[in-house]
C-alpha cells in the first residue's frame, strides 16, 4: 500500500529553501521544494534467501539498494523523488535470480512521505509453498483393505 503518511513541516518560505519532512519511522529529512520522499519496507519470505532488495521510481529513475534490518526482519530503505505521478517498484533477488516485485502508481504529493510496505515471496521452489498440510484430514486417512 502506498500513501502520503506524513505532511512536510517546512515549506517553499523555509529558511535555508528547504522543506522537512518526518518519516514513518522518525526520521527527520530536508529535501527541495517540489520532491518528496518514497519509504520502503519489504519483509520475504520462501525456501531461498533473498540477499538483496532495491527500490527504483519511474519515471523519476530515483533508485536505491535496501538495507536488510535484522530487528525488524526486512529491508527497509528511501529514495527522494519528484512529486507527482510516479510508480515505486521494489524488487526482491535470491542470488542472481529475481525472485519477485511489487510495484503501485502513486501520485506524490510535493513536501511529504509516502510508505511501500510488502512481502517478497520466494516461489522459485514451486508453489504451493512446502510446510505443514492444507488439512487435517490429508495426513490422516485410512486405507481401505481389500
Amino acid at each position: 500500500m502506498l500513501g502520503a503518511i506524513a505532511a512536510g513541516c517546512g515549506g517553499p518560505g523555509a529558511r535555508d529553501g528547504l522543506v522537512a519532512i518526518a518519516t514513518s519511522t522518525g526520521v527527520q529529512l530536508k529535501v527541495p521544494p517540489g520532491t518528496a520522499v518514497v519509504e520502503a519496507t519489504v519483509h520475504t519470505a520462501g525456501p531461498r534467501a533473498i540477499d538483496r532488495v532495491t527500490l527504483q521510481v519511474r519515471p523519476s529513475g530515483a533508485r536505491a539498494d535496501l538495507a536488510y534490518d535484522a530487528a525488524r526482519g526486512a529491508f527497509t530503505g528511501l529514495v527522494i523523488t519528484a512529486a507527482g505521478n510516479q510508480t515505486p517498484m521494489a524488487t526482491a533477488w535470491a542470488g542472481p535470480a529475481r525472485a519477485g516485485s511489487v510495484k503501485v502508481g502513486a501520485s506524490l504529493v510535493s513536501g511529504t512521505a509516502a510508505s511501500l510496505d510488502a512481502l517478497a515471496l520466494d516461489t522459485s521452489a514451486g508453489w504451493p509453498l512446502p510446510g505443514p498440510p492444507r488439512s487435517p484430514r490429508s495426513c490422516c486417512r485410512r486405507r481401505r483393505s481389500s
